[in-house]
């Protein structure tokens, strides 16, 4: 009824996915609500006109994060994020869907833990830049290789006199 903010997206055997996220769901925060952290997955597969709920969830409720999906792997990655304390996350998630069954893997943690950060995909890398950790906006970017073993997170330069961003599209 009421949407979430910072959910993790992505398209999984041609089904799309929104996991977790944050929402108000008793009262608008300057009514004095309390935001809630979310652990749901959605699910729509392709031609269905309802959205189903998983019976599996995250492993915590988490927001906030950087989602991609990998075609060639039929997967979503879900890094970082924040959780109900609104603190940032290092977790690194691999969901997978089969016949509307979830599947997670536990990938390396994120170097640093955090939120409101910045990702893509290349072929099978992902890039994550920038976003909150628990000292503040960084200035730091990260690759994973999936065509890699073992998997790892590699430090990427950052460009001289670049300043660090957060909530960046």
């Amino acid at each position: 009824e009421h949407g979430f903010a910072g959910p993790f997206a992505g398209v999984s055997s041609g089904t799309l996915v929104v996991a977790g996220g944050a929402n108000f769901p008793d009262s608008y925060p300057w009514e004095g609500g309390s935001k809630v952290w979310h652990d749901r997955i959605f699910l729509l597969p392709k031609g269905a006109k309802e959205w189903t709920v998983s019976d599996d969830k995250l492993p915590i409720a988490l927001a906030y994060g950087v989602s991609v999906s990998l075609p060639e792997r039929n997967s979503i990655v879900m890094l970082g994020g924040s959780d109900s304390d609104n603190a940032p996350s290092k977790d690194a998630l691999e969901l997978k869907v089969l016949d509307e069954k979830v599947t997670m893997r536990k990938l390396p943690d994120l170097p640093i833990a955090l939120a409101e950060s910045s990702g893509l995909v290349a072929g099978n890398t992902i890039y994550v830049f920038s976003g909150r950790s628990s000292e503040g906006t960084v200035r730091k970017a990260f690759r994973m290789d999936f065509d890699q073993e073992p998997l790892r997170w590699d430090e990427l330069s950052w460009p001289e006199g670049a300043r660090g961003r957060m909530h960046s599209v």
